[in-house]
């Protein structure tokens, strides 16, 4: 029998990765940070918001399945400190990206007072946010393997290679020659590899 401390472990590792988030959009209100209408929006944004949001749910019906059916469906040895490695890995990004960027959004949407930012982790991959999420999905499947977080992960990649994609088509038709030539020079997820 799982102890509670172990039971519920995975939701506090979760919950740890997604407060910068929290904090971040808080933060955000307090400011009274309005942006007006987008000047850029990229097709069917609110739909790639969608499609995350469903593949982040199967990765926590994944987690639910292995806490809450099974004793054995957490893993307490080196791979759940391995799969919670990477959560962490993916905390700290998530963290480090939110830091340096003030132009943060939800959606795939550019305001007027949209800052490019080219600092922090940006000088190593296009896409932060969406790698510590795939880093998190993956640590995950790690911690607790099973078809349902497998899948959450797989969609997470995949709605997250399609959210970076529409994001460039704005980002390029915003900043031109000078987003192409960072496109240019780093990889879109994973340095040195996409």
């Amino acid at each position: 029998m799982l102890t509670s401390s172990v039971r519920f472990a995975p939701y506090l590792a979760h919950f740890l990765f997604w407060l910068p988030y929290l904090i971040r959009g808080q933060v955000d209100r307090m400011r009274g940070r309005v942006d007006g209408p987008p000047v850029h929006a990229a097709p069917g944004a609110r739909a790639l918001i969608v499609r995350h949001s469903v593949a982040t749910l199967g990765m926590y019906l994944g987690i639910g399945a292995g806490v809450f059916s099974t004793p054995t469906g957490v893993l307490t040895g080196p791979m759940a400190w391995s799969g919670l490695a990477m959560i962490g890995i993916g905390g700290l990004l998530s963290m480090w990206t939110l830091w340096v960027f003030r132009s943060w959004k939800l959606r795939a949407e550019l305001h007027d007072a949209h800052e490019l930012c080219l600092d922090g982790p940006f000088r190593v991959v296009r896409h932060p946010i969406y790698t510590a999420m795939i880093v998190l999905a993956f640590g995950t499947f790690l911690w607790i393997p099973n078809g349902l977080t497998l899948g959450g992960m797989l969609g997470i990649a995949w709605v997250g290679d399609q959210r970076a994609r529409a994001e460039e088509q704005i980002l390029l038709a915003a900043f031109g020659e000078r987003y192409s030539t960072f496109m240019a020079s780093t990889k879109r997820f994973f340095p040195g590899v996409y």
